[in-house]
């Protein structure tokens, strides 16, 4: 699962540099948001070549178990489709993924994965193990005495892009006790 994930934040974020990731890019552009962060949080763009893609390189059953793809009758769908991506990583891999719709006719405007066996929407927190981030997590030395938690995945960029370092996202819902114990 862990192989889906990683490949599947690395083929989003070849598709924001990509024509259709144009649109992406125009809105990242004007929130402000400098290209280095685009590659510091691997930002993404969820193509409609998503699925077949993702079809084409992974067994299904383990695509299924991922959440990274549905099924409707004999119809396999991508939830990301259409979508600037957020990767969600832990440690060093992505285990899920959060998308934002840039248009009005796609809802809901943020969407995060699906809770599979590596991802947990309320154990995890955005930011949270990006190496900018300036606290210390063995407890030898806190380089910062505070955490800022903010509501989503934009504002831990912006803050990051102001020289913010510790901040970490709550992926847009109420904190959580298992969020505030990480």
């Amino acid at each position: 699962l862990l192989n889906i994930s990683n490949g599947l934040a690395q083929y989003y974020h070849d598709a924001l540099y990509k024509n259709e990731g144009k649109q992406a890019r125009s809105y990242l552009n004007q929130r402000g948001i400098k290209e280095e962060s685009w590659q510091y949080f691997n930002l993404g763009w969820g193509s409609f070549n998503t699925k077949d893609w993702l079809l084409k390189n992974f067994n299904i059953d383990d695509l299924l178990l991922s959440k990274n793809i549905g099924k409707k009758d004999s119809y396999y769908y991508h939830f990301m489709t259409n979508r600037l991506i957020f990767p969600i990583v832990k440690k060093d891999n992505t285990v899920g993924f959060g998308g934002r719709s840039l248009t009005n006719d796609i809802e809901p405007k943020y969407l995060n994965s699906f809770d599979s066996p590596i991802f947990h929407k309320k154990a995890s927190l955005y930011g949270l193990y990006h190496p900018l981030n300036k606290i210390n997590f063995n407890n030898d030395i806190i380089t910062q005495d505070t955490a800022i938690i903010v509501e989503g995945y934009m504002d831990v960029i912006s803050m990051i892009n102001i020289g913010f370092y510790n901040v970490f996202a709550s992926l847009g819902t109420n904190i959580t006790l298992q969020q505030i114990k990480l």
